[in-house]
């Protein structure tokens, strides 16, 4: 069902089609934390509902990649390499961060990947001095690195030019982007943008497209446009009688609320008996997972990897 749909919905079955005590915003207020309920149940029972995957673009030279954008706490299932030469192997994550020093990058040649958390956005340099063809020189050291990505903004901070992902480092004070962006110039601020990434070793030495395939537990969608779709359709009359609870609430002593809440604890009931019956058994825990239903949506990789 769509936001739209969901608060139709919710409005007609409690009868406040016409009541204005709780509005639009609040009503997808109270929708998005039943959403979040649920994520946490998911997560808990069975967070593998969640298992996702995207390929992973590389570009030669650069070790440092953003991570999905609806990732779930940071949490890999499994990244996979599949080369243009029928070259296939799981790429290892390094767990411990002293394991790096082992590694020596020009005599590994499978990928390795480390995961890397910078923290907030900071501003690089001072100002921007020069920016020619794609390259920017900065008025002090950028401390940037290749894969990194970065903002432009005008000299108040207010206008944003545009992002885009260095390429090279010529030294302290200059980096070269990949694709460039228009209207840079002189005095401009740059930001790098940055959180968790993928950190690969050695740096990827190809430019390729779907080589790399990220398994992934991504998030329950936050719902903000009337068109937004809620993505856990089986928990839906969960997240329904969650926020006519909170509706009734807000409205304050009405007759509907202790059957409602009842309603809801009914919900809750059925949505982790469910999760129960999704999560395999002990001894096909066991067993290598059986990716084909994936395959079904994602392609034959797994089929051709084994």
């Amino acid at each position: 069902m769509t936001l739209s749909e969901l608060i139709t919905k919710i409005r007609r079955d409690i009868g406040f089609d016409e009541d204005d005590s709780v509005t639009d915003p609040e009503l997808t207020s109270y929708i998005n934390e039943g959403i979040s309920e649920a994520e946490r149940e998911i997560h808990t029972l069975y967070e593998d509902y969640f298992l996702s995957r995207i390929y992973l673009p590389l570009t030669d030279g650069v070790e440092t990649y953003s991570l999905p954008s609806d990732i779930y706490a940071n949490k890999i299932r499994a990244i996979y390499y599949e080369g243009d030469d029928n070259d296939k192997y799981e790429i290892k994550r390094i767990r411990y961060f002293d394991e790096e020093a082992l590694i020596d990058t020009d005599d590994t040649f499978d990928y390795m990947y480390f995961i890397i958390n910078p923290g907030d956005s900071v501003a690089i340099g001072t100002a921007i001095t020069d920016y020619t063809d794609k390259v920017i020189t900065f008025s002090s050291s950028h401390n940037l690195g290749i894969g990194d990505e970065i903002q432009v903004f005008d000299s108040t901070g207010a206008t944003n030019r545009g992002s885009d992902i260095v390429s090279a480092v010529g030294s302290s004070t200059t980096a070269t982007l990949t694709d460039g962006i228009a209207g840079t110039i002189a005095t401009d601020i740059v930001r790098m943008v940055t959180g968790p990434k993928i950190k690969l070793y050695p740096p990827a030495s190809e430019d390729s497209v779907s080589n790399v395939k990220v398994w992934y537990i991504r998030d329950a969608k936050q719902l903000s446009d009337d068109d937004d779709e809620c993505d856990i359709p089986e928990f839906e009359s969960f997240v329904i009688w969650y926020a006519k609870v909170r509706c009734l609430k807000k409205k304050g002593i009405d007759p509907m609320l202790q059957t409602a809440i009842m309603d809801l604890n009914n919900e809750r009931k059925m949505m982790v008996e469910t999760l129960n019956r999704m999560v395999p058994d002990s001894e096909s825990a066991k067993i290598r997972p059986d990716m084909s239903y994936y395959d079904d949506f994602y392609g034959s990789f797994y089929n051709n990897w084994r």
